[in-house]
């Protein structure tokens, strides 16, 4: 211990400390590791990507005792692949003309609406508190990417710099609360979970807006594609898809209400029209499953506690395994608002109806209960 040269430890660190590759380094490991992080947390906001990374590298930054200004000239590559990325979100926005021009008005109005209600909201609540002109004026742009919202409070002589930190901090609220938000509003429509995150939480709230549509767009357009190829290679007349309601509830655990499951099955149901693909859903296994709350309870419970399974005798574990799944697949009657209206929208040839019961009695209500919402089956 005593022939350690720390001084030579303290000049390797001063040299690599000034590196631009270092802290671009630093910075992409951050970012990664609260990716990471997030997705252990089973996608909880308040571990949102951008706010852990940010938190990570400033307490990097002050262990080390490192200037920002050292900091960003190995990061300023990062920063000025903020302005391309910018612009290349234009690039969806491209794709979306029709749409777009088909819904101009509504876009305008909720975009003036929007802008005009999140500069003044803010000027007042910060006139009201105290703040100085200066101050205010940093806060007026908070809802536009860091480039504008500091090129705006130099030229109207406010803090760019308080600015730029107050675009961050709206962004990473904006997209904390975004999922919550949704879900508690009922948004479904994926235009407006767009168009609203990008008008409140600028560019950082457009790219959260992605992760929440791309995440099941990015696995439905190649299922979709796939199953297009299948159904087309199979050289039979009687041919088809059998949708089991509950099974494709079960793979999200978002869903609280038998509402929700409306909404995520119609987006579902959404992609395979625009695909022209509706007329092969040919039957229709009708169930409710909203096993959500018991797998992220399950999730965290096995993380705190693993258990070796190799250890459990094959009976119990196969008893451990199908009482399992069936807290997960519960099939319980689909009763809830728009339910009727989906099945119609799908119009199936037929539907199967099962159901987890514990008596001949129970089933046969479960059987009453879902007819009277479909309003076509007849129990004698």
């Amino acid at each position: 211990m005593n022939n350690i040269d720390f001084h030579g430890i303290e000049e390797i660190w001063s040299s690599l400390s000034t590196s631009s590759l270092l802290w671009l380094t630093v910075t992409l490991a951050a970012y990664l590791f609260a990716q990471k992080l997030y997705k252990w947390s089973n996608w909880n906001s308040l571990l949102n990507p951008v706010a852990v990374s940010i938190v990570t590298v400033v307490i990097l930054l002050m262990v080390t005792h490192t200037p920002y200004q050292t900091y960003f000239s190995g990061a300023q590559f990062i920063h000025f692949l903020l302005g391309p990325t910018t612009v290349a979100l234009a690039v969806p926005l491209y794709d979306l003309r029709i749409q777009l021009a088909k819904n101009w008005l509504p876009i305008l109005l909720g975009l003036f609406a929007g802008a005009v209600t999140a500069i003044t909201s803010t000027v007042l609540i910060a006139g009201v508190l105290g703040a100085s002109p200066e101050t205010i004026i940093s806060l007026a742009p908070k809802s536009v990417t860091t480039p504008i919202a500091m090129s705006i409070a130099e030229k109207l002589g406010g803090l760019p710099a308080l600015s730029a930190s107050l675009v961050v901090l709206t962004g990473v609220l904006g997209s904390i609360c975004a999922g919550p938000l949704f879900l508690l509003l009922k948004v479904d429509s994926s235009s407006a979970k767009g168009f609203a995150l990008g008008l409140s939480a600028h560019g950082m709230g457009t790219s959260r807006a992605f992760q929440i549509d791309a995440t099941a767009g990015a696995y439905g357009r190649p299922a979709i594609r796939l199953t297009r190829r299948l159904i087309e290679g199979m050289h039979t007349q009687k041919k088809g898809i059998m949708l089991d309601t509950g099974h494709y509830m079960n793979t999200t655990t978002q869903l609280k209400t038998p509402e929700d499951a409306v909404a995520y099955l119609n987006k579902m149901i959404d992609k395979y029209e625009k695909a022209q693909m509706l007329h092969w859903f040919k039957g229709m296994h009708l169930q409710l499953s909203l096993g959500g709350d018991y797998v992220r309870k399950q999730r965290k419970e096995w993380r705190e506690h693993p258990i070796d399974f190799d250890k459990i005798p094959f009976y119990e574990l196969f008893r451990l395994a199908y009482d399992h799944a069936c807290h997960i697949d519960l099939h319980q009657p689909f009763i809830g608002e728009g339910v009727r209206e989906f099945v119609e929208r799908v119009a199936p040839k037929y539907i199967t109806l099962e159901y987890q019961q514990n008596s001949r009695e129970e089933y046969e209500q479960f059987v009453e209960t879902q007819s009277k919402i479909l309003k076509w089956i007849t129990i004698h």
